[in-house]
């Protein structure tokens, strides 16, 4: 019961990190929004691992997934752990100047979020459950930023300078998460049963963040949505392809099989009427 417990803390954690992450802030401070994003990381983390840590030790048994994925991301940690050890200026290559991105504390905070995201949301309940909330999150962002471009004194919280001010920090990191939620959209609307209404809120979302990256034009951008939306081309019409083919096999065999069943039934009948004694009848269906 206990470690059940606990396995629901550390989750919730990882979900309101996860959730909160591209939206959270801390407005009318001095304090800015990466570092605001670097504490929610942090204390969100320590309370995910420590929940975990605690309900694996009262199980007594560790399970951890088998990715290459991670493997890969345990060895960048540890270039950037040399990288930082062997710098002239140690303190700020671990931790920057406030919890800057780029640092060691940076890159060791992301390779945590992704093994327990690895770990934890490897139930698919909570998978979706984290998807839907990250595509609320991304909403919730475009929308907003839509809404500063026209209003930016109104909507500052005396921490956004100008229209180009955004919750998400640098104004090409707002192209890029426009761009992510876009992805994130079509995946949703091409591969996942939704009602209308919600096909009709991600519709207009989308065209929402077509327009932010179009303000923005990132080129970088514009591939990775070019690339993206080629792969899901190339999918939808082999898949296409795949059922025509299915259905043209499916067509033939019938065919044959109707035609070995009419020339079967003429046969009877012309036995029936002749009243030839010949060796017994048979039906062959041919399968191809």
């Amino acid at each position: 019961m206990l470690s059940k417990k606990l396995d629901r803390v550390s989750f919730w954690s990882l979900f309101t990190v996860i959730v909160l992450l591209p939206v959270f802030f801390l407005p009318f401070t001095k304090i800015p929004i990466e570092t605001s994003k670097g504490l929610i990381l942090v204390i969100g983390l320590a309370v995910c691992i420590i929940s975990w840590a605690v309900a694996r030790f009262s199980d007594g048994k560790i399970v951890l997934p088998k990715s290459w994925l991670l493997v890969s991301g345990f060895f960048i940690v540890l270039v950037f752990l040399i990288s930082a050890l062997f710098s002239h200026t140690l303190n700020e290559s671990f931790f920057g100047t406030m919890f800057d991105t780029g640092t060691f504390y940076f890159v060791l905070g992301a390779y945590l979020l992704m093994l327990m995201s690895s770990i934890l949301l490897r139930d698919l309940k909570n998978a979706g459950m984290v998807f839907w909330g990250v595509a609320f999150s991304f909403g919730l962002v475009v929308v907003f930023q839509i809404f500063h471009l026209f209003l930016p004194n109104l909507l500052s919280f005396g921490i956004l300078d100008g229209k180009t001010g955004n919750i998400l920090g640098s104004w090409n990191s707002l192209s890029i998460f426009s761009g992510l939620f876009i992805i994130i959209s079509i995946f949703i609307l091409e591969f996942f049963s939704v009602s209308k209404l919600i096909k009709l809120l991600l519709y207009f979302l989308v065209l929402l963040s077509v327009l932010l990256v179009a303000v923005i034009n990132f080129f970088t951008v514009w591939i990775i949505l070019g690339i993206f939306a080629f792969f899901i081309f190339i999918y939808k019409v082999s898949f296409s392809l795949s059922s025509t083919f299915s259905c043209l096999s499916f067509d033939l065999s019938c065919s044959k099989a109707a035609d070995s069943t009419v020339s079967f039934c003429a046969e009877v009948c012309t036995r029936a009427f002749t009243r030839e004694s010949c060796s017994p009848l048979s039906l062959e269906i041919s399968s191809s």
